[in-house]
């Protein structure tokens, strides 16, 4: 009885709310609906593919735009993916790296973004440069290949004969296990882009 009651106050409370965010995408649906425009010349191809090829034109400029930093609103995120905060969260940057910048209105920045957010184009930029590159400089080069096991690898593709300089083989066997481990940030990279 007491969870039913708590049950029925929380649903009383949420519901008007999600009335309300139901109620605005419905006119963002039918907004985006009457822009694409409407029914009538179906049969006609010549009117489909002019169709098809200004969307693909919008879309197009429009994504050039927001990676270049002047979509006019920045906030519509269609990946689903969340904003990168400059400060704080994942990839935060250092102090006295990105993270006292404000955009400048006067620079191109996209109208509409929060301060404290970036964007498209800076987005990517910031993930590549900052979080990116941390990842690949924590990764050490000889980190998990002690020398005896490069001697011996060396060794083990010499065989008999004894050699000058080290042989490619060997080379290869070494730097692709030590690129394995790159792959990790790789996808971490790609993943938050």
């Amino acid at each position: 009885r007491n969870l039913n009651g708590i049950l029925i106050h929380h649903i009383r409370e949420c519901l008007p709310e999600l009335k309300i965010r139901i109620g605005n995408m419905m006119v963002d649906v039918q907004s985006e609906l009457d822009a694409l425009g409407s029914s009538e010349g179906r049969d006609d191809p010549n009117k489909l593919g002019g169709k098809l090829l200004g969307l693909l034109s919008k879309f197009s400029s429009n994504f050039a735009a927001m990676i270049d930093g002047r979509a006019s609103n920045t906030n519509q995120h269609h990946d689903g993916m969340p904003s990168l905060p400059v400060r704080g969260g994942y990839g935060a940057s250092p102090p006295g790296g990105l993270g006292g910048m404000s955009p400048n209105p006067n620079r191109g920045t996209a109208i509409g973004a929060a301060a404290d957010e970036l964007y498209g184009g800076a987005r990517i930029s910031h993930i590549f440069h900052e979080v990116f590159g941390r990842s690949l400089n924590a990764v050490g080069a000889f980190d998990g290949l002690p020398e005896e096991e490069i001697r011996t690898t060396i060794g083990n593709a010499n065989g008999t004969r004894p050699a000058l300089f080290v042989p490619e083989i060997s080379f290869d066997i070494l730097v692709r296990r030590q690129i394995r481990r790159l792959e990790q940030p790789g996808v971490q990279c790609v993943d938050l882009v």
